[in-house]
């Protein structure tokens, strides 16, 4: 009886891959495909997928080299759909289409996922893998119904710019120009004028994007949007690498197309009429301000290719993002996921174990960072320490990690938190030589070394924890502003108004007149306003509470971030400051601003170091204003050791 051959022979050079012939026509139900082993020194043809595996407990089988294999469902859609959408891209193209030539490369079924040797440094080749492909194709999601409307709104908004130009007198460039700056191409697209044109173009999509509704019609093309930026890819890690690198890259699913350079100069467009609406009804506002936020959110994943010229700032934008919002299947694949761009010196084994890479991946980012900001003239510590405000691992560790060192942790409502406690850029540590010219921040063995000025010492907790009820619950809310109110008084330590900058906490955001008068707007719909509570607030502040928005809006406005802070507490110091930070936090922590950190943190003394809690929210140390304590005498210095 004759020995069945495996699927996969082991590949005899560094810089083979596989590559896939799709034998099966577009369509065709059962998918058949043939290996091909190819050196990358060759040269070779062929182009990538990028794609999110999906539902690995859910398969379906495809024939490889005439053997059956299980793959996710949607990677068996997509191979379904790739080589139609290849073939009209070779006919846009212009001459003879050879459908010989189409080979693909997917990692689910190039790579022998089961020889982990093999998976390690196929993952080290990615890079080149991406890069040397004829184009990348960014499988978006194997349904049609939900993206459609957004496609074909974006098609409208492309037409309307090749019109608007034409109608300035000019023409509009071509868009899959390799050569083209974008941001300067899209320059005309941010005026008024051109978000009046693209209104009437609009007509009656126009008018539902205004309806006093409070959600779009699941047959609205505005929906399609709003499920645009809710597909699993925008959040994968590895799409993230496979999208900047791509040479050309198309954006797919099974019947529409749309290439890279006009999908980001369509959102980009169109942004300029959702950010200037001025005429949308009560009820819509806040669909649209959903939208705007959705839609941004795209934008900045996609424009990076298009928009960064500079390889250290792309670095070290993808080394923050990493730390936000991204997700992956394997834990390692947090470390590996970016190597391809961040330019760590790592080299991919997924034998070793979790925590190991993930300290190694700390030490050699903070190094790494501080060589890209010394490049392009930043500070040497501005942001090497960023990721301690999303994963670090924490007081309630896992993975044996120390306490400062890169967790990647999925939880939510972590990864949610921190963008809250983000400040701007190095705007905390401005004008505070002590942080600017002091040793670099460095990990030796498993402590990280840093320079801190220990501002404030814990004294108390708000008893109740942050959640969506507690923004919901009239009592709860009112509660808590009487409660501040009598134990700080009306004006806070920095001289505003404590009510000001107690809705500027609550809700993470730095600057908050705006946000006060909603607030007390949403007291006052709720029957809980007190004029002697808000006798602080200006008159134009309570001329909008008595105009305002419809109820539900503003609930909708204070339920988002009461959601993104679950299990958040507010804190106090002895000197009257108000922080917002986690739930692990206790009296006698200390509240510092470090180098490299763009958020205060939160230290606890034990035994001759320290470790990390958290960072926080705390008007009053997110600009720089720890130099007047030092000043003062009331700060102090000091390198400390954090385990």
């Amino acid at each position: 009886m004759a020995i069945e051959q495996p699927l996969y022979c082991p590949l005899s050079h560094a810089r083979e891959i596989r590559v896939l012939e799709i034998l099966s026509h577009p369509g065709q139900e059962m998918v058949t495909c043939r290996l091909h082993t190819v050196s990358l020194d060759s040269k070779p043809y062929f182009v990538c997928l990028s794609y999110v595996w999906g539902n690995a407990s859910v398969r379906e089988e495809i024939i490889a080299d005439g053997k059956p294999m299980q793959v996710t469902v949607n990677l068996a859609a997509a191979l379904r759909s790739i080589k139609k959408h290849w073939i009209e891209i070779q006919n846009e193209a212009g001459g003879v289409v050879d459908v010989s030539r189409f080979r693909l490369w997917a990692d689910a079924v190039c790579i022998n996922q089961d020889d982990l040797s093999e998976r390690s440094a196929q993952v080290q080749l990615m890079r080149d893998i991406y890069s040397s492909a004829d184009f990348v194709l960014a499988w978006l999601s194997l349904d049609d119904q939900p993206l459609s409307g957004a496609f074909e709104m974006m098609k409208h908004v492309l037409k309307a710019m090749k019109d608007y130009s034409e109608v300035g007198g000019e023409q509009l460039p071509d868009l899959d120009d390799p050569a083209l700056e974008m941001d300067k191409a899209l320059a005309r697209f941010k005026s008024s004028e051109w978000a009046e044109f693209l209104r009437d173009s609009l007509g009656g999509s126009y008018a539902s994007l205004c309806e006093n509704e409070r959600q779009f019609r699941d047959s609205d093309p505005w929906n399609s949007l709003i499920n645009l930026p809710a597909l699993p890819f925008w959040c994968r890690i590895w799409t993230q690498q496979e999208t900047v690198l791509a040479r050309k890259l198309y954006y797919l699913c099974p019947s529409k197309r749309l290439s890279s350079s006009k999908f980001v100069a369509a959102i980009h467009s169109l942004l300029a009429l959702l950010r200037g609406l001025a005429d949308v009804e009560p009820k819509a506002y806040f669909k649209v301000r959903q939208l705007v936020t959705l839609i941004g959110n795209i934008l900045v994943f996609v424009k990076l290719r298009h928009f960064n010229h500079d390889r250290d700032l792309q670095r070290l934008h993808m080394l923050r993002v990493s730390f936000i919002s991204m997700k992956a299947t394997d834990p390692l694949d947090y470390a590996y996921g970016l190597l391809g761009l961040s330019g760590l010196d790592i080299v991919t084994d997924y034998t070793r174990p979790v925590c190991e890479v993930y300290v190694e991946y700390s030490h050699k980012l903070i190094d790494m960072w501080q060589l890209y900001c010394k490049r392009i003239s930043f500070g040497r510590e501005t942001g090497c320490l960023c990721f301690l405000q999303s994963c670090a691992a924490g007081i309630n560790r896992d993975q044996n990690l120390p306490i400062w060192a890169s967790a990647f942790s999925t939880e939510e409502t972590k990864r949610a938190t921190s963008t809250l406690f983000r400040g701007k850029d190095d705007r905390i540590s401005r004008g505070v030589p002590q942080l600017q010219n002091c040793p670099p921040v460095s990990v030796v063995g498993t402590s990280l070394w840093v320079t801190a000025v220990k501002a404030q010492t814990i004294t108390s907790q708000y008893p109740r924890p942050l959640s969506p009820e507690f923004f919901c619950d009239k009592n709860s809310l009112v509660d808590c502003i009487q409660s501040f109110l009598t134990s700080h008084g009306p004006t806070y330590v920095n001289g505003e108004s404590l009510l000001t900058v107690l809705c500027c906490t609550l809700l993470g955001r730095q600057e908050g007149q705006y946000n006060i008068r909603k607030l007390c707007h949403y007291l006052s719909r709720i029957g809980s306003f007190n004029s002697r509570i808000f006798e602080k607030i200006d008159k134009q502040g309570l001329a909008f509470a008595q105009k305002g928005l419809g109820q539900e809006t503003i609930i909708e406005d204070q339920v988002v971030p009461g959601t993104m802070l679950s299990r958040c507490r507010l804190v106090s110091t002895e000197d009257g400051y108000i922080g917002l930070t986690g739930e692990d936090v206790r009296e006698g922590d200390v509240v510092c601003v470090l180098a490299g950190c763009n958020a205060p943190a939160i230290l606890r003394p034990e035994s001759g170091h320290y470790l990390f809690v958290g960072c926080c929210f705390m008007l009053g140390f997110m600009d720089g204003e720890v130099a007047d304590l030092l000043k003062d005498g009331r700060a102090k210095v000091e390198v400390v050791e954090v385990r």
